[in-house]
């Protein structure tokens, strides 16, 4: 079957407005936007430090959507890192998120960015040293090294011994632990 150049130009002008229609309805969500979008190196900082308190609430209304859960670890990861009012809440609400590949790294972020709201919210401090309880272990191996990273990007004083402690270890969890306080050390050294 044939078609004559007009109806190919005619389907062309539908598709062209179909993608405009798309581009439009997303331009209605630009924090979903934001969030569903592909980065190599993680959640850019700057961008996410510059998220307003209405960008953070539409990351945790994303949050609580099951359909979202693709892009739950990167909201997280930026909740963690603009440290809006709501974010302690937002997060820890997704610490214990099922056993799943995709669950285990979110509960990684969760600690991640537990790490960066320790910094400044005494709340995310103790959820933080609550879990990196050697005692305790809540949420797994994998998890447990994103606790000691969290502690270490937080920054504070308070985490140094935990810290210590879990560097006396053997095998990948005492490595692990060890380039923490290096970590640790950078972060507090940056005033952050």
């Amino acid at each position: 079957m044939t078609r004559s150049i007009p109806s190919v130009l005619a389907a062309l002008a539908l598709c062209g407005s179909v993608s405009m229609g798309v581009a439009s309805a997303a331009e209605e969500d630009p924090v979903a936007d934001w969030v569903r979008q592909t980065w190599f190196e993680g959640v850019p900082h700057d961008e996410a430090r510059a998220l307003d308190q209405a960008a953070c609430d539409r990351l945790a209304e994303l949050l609580a959507d099951p359909a979202e859960a693709a892009h739950h670890r990167k909201a997280i990861e930026a909740l963690g890192i603009a440290g809006r009012p709501g974010a302690f809440e937002a997060i820890a609400a997704h610490a214990s998120a099922g056993d799943d590949r995709g669950a285990r790294r979110t509960r990684r972020a969760v600690a991640h960015a537990m790490g960066r709201l320790a910094g400044h919210d005494d709340r995310a401090l103790a959820w933080l040293l609550a879990h990196s309880d050697p005692r305790r272990r809540a949420i797994g191996p994998p998890a447990d090294r994103g606790v000691l990273t969290g502690l270490a990007l937080s920054g504070r004083s308070e985490a140094v011994s935990r810290l210590e402690a879990a560097a006396r270890g053997e095998g990948a969890s005492g490595r692990h632990a060890r380039e923490a306080l290096v970590l640790h050390g950078t972060v507090a050294g940056d005033g952050r």
